[in-house]
């Protein structure tokens, strides 16, 4: 809640050992600081002495100390003669917190109409406590019209102009009472309304601070409104270029809204125009349209309602008309609130029908019998139909058994392809092993036919296996028989031939082809070869083995004699 100070002189004030001008009553809550700074503020001149006038003094400002906020209403006046027989004046201070001041009227307000305002002083300093402020919160707000500024300066849209001068601005006001200043005040604050960009006039009020007539050891910069008066030496000392009288001040501009409010005052919304029922086909947009008047001007909320009657808001329906571009299908029910700071009013309930839209089953074109023109239910199918669909059905089907055969063929096809593989492999595996009985050859590259002809290229390339050529039809051999083993090699000067048996040099065996003549027993189940060298290196060719085929086979240890059939 509010705190105040009592500034006066007297015998005794509530710091003790102090007298004269001093405070003599504060609230028991008011910190140390804030009581030192309101008693900086606490002074007055008195004009009677240079041959003025004596008036009571109103201000309003702001102050910051250390970190905290205040507002701060000021009443001095004079005060006649204190005990010591000297002039004497009272300062009477009311200190409000910003978390305070929406809950009272404006400081014009307060400082014209609160019956709380002490102007003697006669009893024994005190400490404030149970402080009853309900007379400051009972106080009621400015009304509106702006009949002040209607009657000074003959239309209460001025009242705009106060609102309109910059900061700082000085007025000439000797021959305004105080009175009539601070109700000129109150009506401008109380226009505030349509201009305050926040939306929050009852605060933004309080920062339009002001003194109802500036003196000497002010500090202009504390007052937004600085009052003049020409018997205070101030007035020559802070009047700017641009000061002017208060009666003088002139509104620049003003909108159609804000003339209402300052020439008619504050008026609760009334409905011009009440919504009407509504009936759509599905698919349909469907509007509602309502009007009110108020000053200011109305605020629109659309609800719908349940069959309750409990409303939730339409959002974006804060307008006079609202559109519901896909309403649902049935009934449903609206209504809408216009409201503004004087009140409220709520329209009628209305209703939206929404009706299905029809949906009819296609017809034949006409000339195709009465048969046609009868109506057919959408579930009964033509014979043209279900041909179409028999046939749509085997055509799928084969389709499907198309692609069933597709699949399959692709399947065999790789599978016989694995299939001939695995065959080669096997067999393949199978001619490596079997042994063989004929010769075979081995294959080599000579030096002149080798990867490349340049001189000192030595070394073999390629040996072949020997190949055993068998001379009788019947591929039968027997003793006395001619073999020859066979390797496919060009001799030169720089390579050599030797075959061997069983590892002994055969002599003379130095050509690609060996005969073996008039062959006998011993010749039997031998081992034959051939190694071919040069300088580089030497290649050994497989081995071919001499095998005898026939009734009476040979002995290998030599000891038995052939035998005839």
């Amino acid at each position: 809640m509010p705190q105040q100070l009592i500034y006066t002189s007297a015998p005794r004030g509530v710091v003790a050992g102090r007298s004269g001008h001093c405070t003599v009553a504060r609230s028991a809550t008011l910190r140390e600081a804030l009581m030192l700074q309101l008693e900086k503020w606490s002074y007055y001149q008195h004009l009677s002495l240079s041959g003025g006038r004596e008036r009571p003094i109103f201000c309003c400002r702001v102050m910051d100390l250390r970190g905290a906020r205040y507002h701060v209403l000021t009443r001095i006046q004079d005060a006649g003669l204190d005990f010591t027989g000297r002039t004497n004046f009272l300062a009477h201070h009311l200190v409000f917190t910003p978390e305070e001041i929406r809950q009272f009227p404006a400081p014009p307000t307060i400082l014209l109409y609160w019956p709380g305002w002490v102007q003697s002083w006669t009893k024994e300093p005190e400490l404030l406590e149970r402080e009853d402020w309900t007379s400051l919160a009972a106080l009621p707000a400015a009304a509106l019209p702006a009949k002040n500024w209607q009657a000074l300066t003959g239309d209460a849209v001025h009242g705009y102009g106060l609102l309109e001068a910059r900061a700082g601005r000085a007025f000439r006001v000797d021959r305004l009472p105080e009175a009539q200043i601070l109700a000129l005040f109150s009506e401008s604050l109380e226009l505030l309304e349509l201009r305050d960009p926040r939306r929050d006039f009852r605060a933004s009020g309080w920062q339009y601070t002001f003194t109802t007539s500036l003196q000497e050891q002010d500090n202009p910069a504390d007052f937004r409104w600085r009052c003049l008066h020409a018997d205070n030496p101030a007035a020559s000392r802070f009047a700017g270029p641009d000061c002017r009288e208060l009666a003088d001040t002139r509104a620049a501009r003003v909108t159609d809204e804000e003339t209402r409010l300052a020439q008619t005052g504050r008026q609760v919304p009334q409905w011009i125009t009440q919504p009407q029922n509504a009936r759509v086909t599905e698919g349909e947009a469907a509007s509602f349209r309502a009007q009110a008047e108020g000053v200011p001007a109305p605020r629109y909320q659309w609800f719908t309602l349940d069959r309750a009657g409990n409303g939730q808001p339409v959002p974006d329906g804060t307008g006079p008309e609202l559109t519901l571009t896909q309403p649902p299908l049935g009934v449903s029910r609206y209504v809408i609130r216009a409201s503004n700071s004087q009140g409220e009013v709520t329209s009628e309930v209305v209703t939206l029908s929404v009706e299905a839209k029809l949906r009819l089953a296609p017809t034949r074109p006409p000339g195709e019998g009465m048969a046609s023109r009868r109506a057919t239910p959408a579930y009964i199918k033509s014979e043209e139909q279900i041909d179409r669909q028999r046939q749509r059905i085997a055509e799928e089907k084969a389709a499907q058994q198309l692609r069933r055969s597709k699949r399959l063929k692709k399947i065999l096809a790789g599978g016989g392809l694995l299939l001939l593989l695995a065959i080669g492999i096997v067999t393949l595996l199978i001619v490596r092993k079997e042994p063989s009985n004929k010769s075979s050859e081995i294959s080599m590259s000579s030096p002149a036919s080798g990867a490349g002809s340049d001189e000192g290229s030595t070394g073999v390339t390629k040996v072949a296996i020997p190949t055993l050529q068998i001379e009788p039809t019947t591929g039968e051999l027997r003793l006395r028989t001619n073999f020859e083993f066979r390797v496919d090699i060009q001799l030169t000067t720089n390579s050599t031939l030797q075959w061997y048996r069983d590892d002994g040099i055969i002599s003379g065996a130095t050509n690609s082809i060996l005969w073996v003549t008039n062959s006998a027993s011993e010749d039997n189940a031998h081992k034959f070869y051939a190694v071919v060298s040069n300088e580089a290196e030497s290649v050994t060719s497989i081995i071919a083995n001499l095998n005898y085929i026939g009734p009476h086979p040979p002995l290998l240890d030599g000891s038995a004699e052939d035998k005839k059939p």
